[in-house]
């Protein structure tokens, strides 16, 4: 007999969006479809910027999918953790995307666990996510073709 495959999920985080609003993640995800683009190093800019088009195309033509920007890092004391977020905050030149960047600090090595990624961190991760944080697609690194493809596939499949 075949052991039926778990789905991956993303696990319970509690974070605060760069505009303060405080989240605990996946149940206050505000799409009915989510799209977390998850980096790892603040170098990772170029490979999210490849992200940007067919997320936004995303967004705009379908009703609840949200897209999240999720920077990741290791669990810090607070004050750590308030820098980290002003120096983001000041960095960011869109004032609408403050909502949506929601800085974490977790065990990575744990969340690498559990959306069923080895703890390659110089790619990133790109995770198609309903409310209860089951994850319905994921990619890593630059967006290509085929990714795109399978995004599109993935967010045009019913849940």
């Amino acid at each position: 007999m075949q052991k039926a495959v778990q789905p991956d999920f993303l696990p319970e985080i509690s974070a605060q969006a760069l505009d303060r609003t405080s989240l605990r993640l996946p149940n206050q995800l505000q799409g009915a479809r989510n799209l977390l683009l998850i980096s790892w190093r603040r170098d990772q800019e170029q490979q999210l910027a490849t992200w940007t088009a067919p997320s936004q195309a995303l967004q705009h033509t379908r009703l609840n999918f949200k897209v999240y920007r999720m920077p990741v890092s290791a669990p810090e004391n607070a004050l750590y953790r308030w820098w980290d977020n002003a120096s983001l905050r000041a960095q960011e030149t869109d004032p609408e995307l403050l909502h949506w960047t929601v800085p974490v600090y977790v065990d990575k090595a744990a969340l690498h666990q559990a959306i069923g990624l080895g703890m390659d961190e110089s790619m990133v991760v790109v995770l198609l996510v309903d409310p209860t944080g089951r994850i319905q697609w994921k990619a890593q690194g630059a967006s290509t073709d085929a990714t795109r493809a399978g995004l599109l596939a993935a967010a045009a499949t019913p849940r």
